[in-house]
């Protein structure tokens, strides 16, 4: 089953089937619905979710304020985005052996702070981004505007495949993902975007409250949290996962094969589908 819901301005797209056991929550990148990640259609025709759907998976994908159909667009945190989270878990009531949420990047902070709330057992983070940094912080935009031109040159090329010795982005990777940020909200002559605070929430949030938002010992996990980091990751690279460790020591590390920070865009995505997988329903 699959089905739509819109809540207090976010939106959220559910597959679901009535004999799945786990649940997986899918939270945005730094200007893309999970939708753009893990709801495109591959070359087989199928999607991420849906193979996450009949491994035993119920996902929910994550619209928050200003992102993907969201309907409202206001300035907002982690700890507001973690409130956006919970207004759905709240009218979740069917009950799971695990229930995962997964980080991805800048949004691996959100993902930690709603792991308090006490719904969630499970954090995945992909691309893991904890960072306390005390030089500058970032300019407080209002909004952050981008474009498959703009993603493909100034964050692919010239960032995420920088030591990749060939690009093993999927065939169809662009028509796919178009195809999602087309339905965006805020969609119009081929750009799209969202919240600029939030985009820079990821060093802003530590440099103006000296905190990251959670508490260690508030987050309790039925399984250490597992962290995929790709091959040729040069934008959260396992050495630069200090904080994460000493944080999380017990932080299960996992490597996507010839794959970057975009691993679920690459030929060998099977393999992050498949460690996802594998994690949701140990």
């Amino acid at each position: 089953m699959i089905d739509e819901q819109y809540i207090n301005g976010t939106y959220f797209k559910r597959y679901s089937l009535t004999t799945n056991e786990h649940l997986l929550f899918l939270l945005t990148g730094q200007s893309i619905s999970p939708r753009g990640f893990w709801d495109f259609k591959l070359p087989e025709g199928k999607t991420h979710s849906e193979y996450f759907v009949e491994a035993g998976i119920d996902v929910v994908l994550f619209d928050p304020i200003g992102y993907g159909k969201s309907t409202a667009f206001y300035q907002y945190d982690r700890i507001d985005y973690t409130k956006q989270i919970k207004d759905v878990t709240d009218t979740i009531t069917k009950q799971y052996k695990s229930a995962t949420i997964l980080g991805y990047s800048s949004s691996s902070p959100v993902a930690l702070c709603s792991a308090q709330d006490g719904f969630f057992n499970k954090v995945i983070l992909v691309g893991p981004n904890i960072v306390n940094r005390t030089d500058d912080a970032l300019p407080n935009i209002d909004t952050f505007q981008t474009n498959i031109e703009m993603l493909k040159q100034k964050r692919l090329k010239e960032v995420s495949e920088r030591i990749i010795p060939k690009s093993n982005r999927l065939p169809n990777w662009e028509e796919s993902l178009i195809e999602i940020v087309k339905t965006n909200t805020r969609y119009e002559n081929g750009n799209w975007s969202v919240p600029g605070h939030i985009v820079n929430d990821r060093i802003n949030y530590w440099m103006e409250h000296k905190s990251n938002g959670f508490e260690v010992d508030k987050i309790s996990l039925i399984k250490p949290i597992l962290a995929i980091i790709s091959e040729y990751e040069v934008e959260t690279p396992i050495s630069e996962q200090g904080l994460l460790m000493s944080l999380f020591p017990d932080t299960q590390i996992v490597s996507v094969p010839n794959s970057t920070h975009f691993s679920m865009w690459e030929n060998d995505c099977a393999k992050t589908r498949e460690f996802i997988i594998q994690y949701c329903t140990e």
